[in-house]
């Protein structure tokens, strides 16, 4: 059957497989050859440098609010308001003091939901390392008040924590770049790297992409298992094929597919397989490719360049059907 591939969550060089029984165990071999995290030793400078360049995004937005309007609506209000207590605090040095690390890292202390930085511990969530004994939330809700004290407990730096990847989040694509080759050469120093996400920047090793899990799983990296996966029977979806996507569309032998919701630099050898709507493209072709199975009477189905062709053209028609379809925002 084919294997329907999608990192949703980039760049992280742990991998965890389910036990017989259903739990999750993580692969140690993995983490040894990806040598892809952001050591204890390095990660607050790491973080230094993801504060930094917050700052200078809310500086150049202090001196041009008309930048405020790259941002998602949610992020201009809480930006707006920021902006307005640093100019009634004395300018673009009130940022400094209005934003030290622990508030960039706190829950809900900028913006209403989530934090302007993020940084991840590899694995489920239950078993990250943090400040104290507190509990894992008992509610997904994230404005429930466990949620909030349980998130807020990892914003301290922890000795033996696996850190993956840091996330400033609240940057645009279309902003970030300047901000991203001021740190260049800093975060070469220490061993890492910015890439652009469609609207966060994410900092990690160079060692670290989404390709690295699937030449695991293909044997191709040395000290891999044997192949658990062929390429023959593959598809890799992303939303972003020319930003923290792209390791997965140089794969020889991997089709994949984009659903990004807007792409204009996409190559021309990746255009046949362009279907847009995020979520709901990714649904349209699973659901072709599921038809093409069943239909194998339970014999593998190859998945040909000419079978997944077709399949998206009629999932991007599909897509862009709903879209259509869909009601209006209200103004």
């Amino acid at each position: 059957m084919p294997t329907f591939c999608k990192h949703a969550a980039p760049h992280i060089p742990r991998l965890f497989r389910g036990d017989e029984y259903g739990e999750v165990e993580e692969v140690p071999t993995y983490w040894e050859r990806a040598k892809g995290g952001i050591s204890v030793e390095h990660i607050d400078a790491v973080m230094g440098i993801a504060r930094e360049m917050q700052l200078d995004l809310l500086t150049d937005c202090l001196a041009d609010r008309t930048l405020l309007a790259q941002l998602s609506s949610r992020d201009q209000k809480a930006y707006a308001a920021l902006l307005d207590e640093a100019e009634a605090a004395g300018g673009p040095h009130a940022l400094e003091s209005l934003l030290p690390l622990d508030r960039l890292l706190q829950f809900c202390a900028v913006t209403p939901s989530g934090s302007m930085l993020w940084r991840n511990q590899a694995g489920p969530m239950q078993r990250w390392k943090r400040a104290g004994d507190t509990p894992y939330p008992s509610s997904p809700d994230p404005k429930h008040p466990d949620t909030k004290r349980f998130i807020d407990s990892l914003a301290p730096t922890q000795p033996g924590a696996r850190y993956t990847n840091v996330f400033i989040m609240g940057m645009p694509r279309s902003l970030s770049a300047k901000y991203i080759a001021r740190q260049e050469r800093r975060l070469a120093e220490l061993g890492y790297m910015a890439s652009a996400a469609p609207n966060s920047v994410c900092i990690k090793s160079p060692a670290a992409s989404k390709a690295l899990p699937v030449g695991w799983l293909t044997g191709t990296l040395a000290d891999a298992p044997s192949a658990q996966m062929s390429m023959r029977h593959a598809v890799a979806f992303g939303d972003n094929p020319c930003g923290n996507d792209r390791a997965l569309t140089t794969i020889s032998g991997l089709h994949f597919v984009s659903v990004a919701a807007s792409e204009p630099n996409l190559p021309e050898r990746l255009r046949p397989y362009a279907v847009g709507g995020l979520e709901a493209g990714t649904a349209c072709v699973l659901t072709r490719l599921a038809e093409t199975q069943r239909r194998a009477c339970g014999q593998p189905v190859e998945v040909t360049s000419e079978l997944l062709r077709d399949i998206c053209a009629a999932a991007r028609a599909q897509t862009q059907a709903l879209q259509m379809a869909a009601p209006s925002p209200s103004p």
